[in-house]
């Protein structure tokens, strides 16, 4: 891949495949390093003819990024002078009461925009976080697709009473499988997927002489910590993928540090033990080291009877 990068930029430095290529390598480095040694300095040779291509050396621009208010105001949310190889990324957080934002309409669109003067390329990020209650979240595909589906033990699917609630009944002392879908049409880096389940409810693990005895065919839980190395042969190239798996009281979590595009699977078998009402965060997808690619299934408030 580095000699891919070295030879793109030869003919083309400036092409957009080249920022593709670069940000992959350095995607696969781990701890500084790439495969082995010379691996690593093929990557650096790569980079150091990417720098003398664009001339990265005379970087020399002033940027800045503004938000507009619907009603014509707008404050400047961050604004620095970059100036050769040694420049630092400008990093601000704000919150909705600071005085940058505070004074933004609700269900209003407001724009930032980013401006740069001078010699150079701009690379800038936008990030929002946000909570709402659990049970009012809706599915959202930001580069992760998911489906989530819960059965009782007869394979009956548990549905809400209506299209619009987000209600979902158990019964205390009986199993259920929850299956999840991941559906991505890329590959992925570092992926993490958190599947929570009902405080009320604990998850069932079959290799325990104490798990259940029912129920639990075809689920991916092995034990509560578990990790294995898959390699993938179907590809032109030969992917190697660690894979990681932790069962706790209230989640499954699952890591995988290359996950190709397609579609994947998980499937748990949990027990209704407690009466209540439980409100239950979505599954959610996301690149650890990408927080803008993401996706979530739908949350729901869970009511154990």
């Amino acid at each position: 891949l580095a000699s891919i990068l070295q030879l793109f930029v030869e003919q083309k430095p400036n092409d957009a495949l080249v920022n593709k290529i670069l940000f992959t390598l350095l995607q696969k480095q781990r701890a500084g390093y790439w495969q082995n040694t010379a691996t690593t300095a093929r990557v650096f040779e790569a980079i150091s003819i990417l720098i003398k291509k664009r001339n990265l050396e005379s970087l020399d621009f002033v940027s800045s990024a503004v938000i507009k208010n619907p009603d014509g105001a707008q404050s400047i949310l961050v604004q620095d002078e970059f100036k050769g190889l040694g420049a630092k990324p400008a990093l601000k957080t704000y919150s909705f009461n600071d005085n940058e934002l505070k004074n933004i309409p609700r269900d209003k669109v407001a724009d930032i925009e980013f401006t740069k003067d001078g010699t150079g390329t701009l690379y800038y990020t936008a990030l929002m976080n946000y909570a709402i209650p659990d049970e009012l979240c809706n599915a959202r595909d930001e580069g992760f697709e998911i489906l989530y589906k819960i059965s009782d033990e007869n394979g009956n699917e548990i549905m809400p009473p209506s299209p619009d609630s987000k209600v979902l009944v158990l019964d205390a002392g009986k199993t259920y499988k929850i299956d999840v879908t991941v559906i991505s049409s890329q590959a992925r880096n570092y992926v993490a997927l958190r599947v929570p389940v009902p405080s009320g409810a604990e998850i069932v693990d079959s290799a325990l002489s104490t798990g259940a005895s029912k129920n639990t065919s075809g689920d991916k839980v092995k034990n509560r910590y578990d990790y294995d190395y898959d390699y993938d042969y179907d590809d032109e190239y030969s992917w190697y993928s660690d894979k990681y798996e932790y069962f706790y009281d209230n989640e499954a979590q699952y890591f995988n540090n290359y996950m190709r595009y397609g579609t994947y699977n998980r499937t748990i078998t949990v027990r209704a033990s407690r009466r209540g009402v439980y409100p239950v965060p979505p599954v959610q997808a996301e690149c650890m080291y990408e927080p803008e690619i993401f996706g979530r299934s739908d949350g729901f408030l869970f009511i154990i009877k």
